[in-house]
């Protein structure tokens, strides 16, 4: 039999006597040669091009087969069980999509979070679990864009958000009340904590009989506090000092002088008509929530004692002890020469009045 495709070559090569009928045995004609090669060629040529009946099979890696169908069924394949089959691709930008049993063309849909069921993205899955920038933020703890407001200024914390302010550590501020009679004080902006000192005003010293020296009068009272104090204004009173008797007799009492209702101070006591005597000393109350301590119904009579305690951590007398870390701008002594100062009495021709209170604040700012 001629062999005219390659399937039919035989294994073993002297069986091998002609190609597509030509004579390749031994003895053959020299032109037979050539015409068998030429063949071959073409053979070779109609198995690439698929047209020699012939196929390769799975074990020389192909298929075994000369159809598509065939060939699937060779690889064990099947269109819509494990291998997908052609699918119109219909209008550009169509994807694939599934009904459960097929495959369709059709348009693909954005997803955005408004078609997400449940509302935002949660926090757990990349989201915001936010549909606004400014929750979005809150919910992500990003420090918000505050207004960065003056040169210098820092962030302060109000307890529930942040406002651009001046950088606490500044200079003291010390605000004085000295003119007898009512006054106000003002928050100049975001003050919390101040120290208050109250005098009350000193009494007018009394005139004793003929030459005899009158008594001197009483001190005016002391309290001095560290506390918080609301924004709003505060009214404030300075107490005057009490009138000196002019003839024989008793002085005035000073009057009292108050911080709002958190501390207060009576005025010194009336100089008596009599020597060797002295009007009482005024004393000095505090109601205000106490930070750092207090001086209450102290004197300035005492305030030798008074300035042994501001350095005292402990009690002394049931008085509470100022914390030796506070540094007050001034002193007790520098208070009873300038506030509330007694006056002495005199004998015949009058005595001198006592000197007014003050009000002294100081803060931070």
């Amino acid at each position: 039999m001629p062999k005219d495709k390659i399937s039919q070559y035989a294994f073993t090569p002297a069986a091998n006597t002609d190609i597509g009928g030509i004579n390749i045995d031994e003895g053959c004609a020299p032109s037979g040669i050539n015409n068998a090669i030429r063949t071959l060629m073409t053979q070779i040529r109609d198995l690439q091009a698929g047209v020699s009946g012939d196929t390769v099979p799975l074990t020389a890696g192909g298929t075994g087969s000369g159809t598509a169908a065939s060939a699937r069924a060779a690889l064990g394949l099947a269109i819509g069980t494990n291998v997908l089959g052609y699918v119109t691709p219909g209008t550009s930008g169509n994807v694939l999509q599934s009904d459960g049993t097929n495959w369709t063309s059709v348009a693909s849909t954005a997803i955005t979070l408004d078609t997400i069921t449940g509302g935002p993205l949660a926090l757990a899955k990349g989201g915001t679990n936010a549909t606004t920038a400014a929750q979005a933020r809150t919910n992500l703890n990003a420090m918000q864009n505050y207004t960065a407001g003056a040169t210098g200024q820092v962030l302060t914390s109000t307890g529930t958000g942040w406002v651009s302010q001046a950088a606490s550590g500044g200079q003291l501020q010390t605000e004085v009340f000295a003119t007898p009679g009512p006054a106000t004080w003002t928050n100049p902006g975001s003050v919390t904590q101040i120290r208050v000192t109250v005098v009350g005003g000193g009494g007018g010293g009394g005139c004793g009989p003929g030459t005899s020296q009158g008594g001197i009068g009483g001190s005016g009272g002391l309290a001095i506090a560290d506390f918080t104090i609301p924004t709003s204004p505060v009214s404030v009173t300075i107490g005057a000092g009490g009138a000196g008797r002019t003839g024989p007799g008793v002085g005035s009492a000073g009057s009292t002088s108050s911080f709002g209702p958190y501390l207060s101070a009576t005025g010194g006591g009336s100089g008596p008509g009599s020597p060797g005597s002295a009007g009482a000393n005024g004393t000095g109350t505090i109601s205000a929530p106490i930070i750092s301590g207090a001086i209450k119904e102290a004197t300035m009579g005492g305030k030798t004692a008074i300035g042994l305690l501001i350095g005292s951590s402990g009690r002394n007398a049931g008085v509470p002890g100022i914390n030796p870390a506070i540094a007050y701008s001034y002193t007790i002594t520098e208070i009873a020469g300038a506030y509330g100062s007694q006056a002495s009495g005199s004998s015949g021709t009058g005595s001198a009045g006592g000197v007014g209170g003050a009000v002294v604040v100081e803060f931070i700012g």
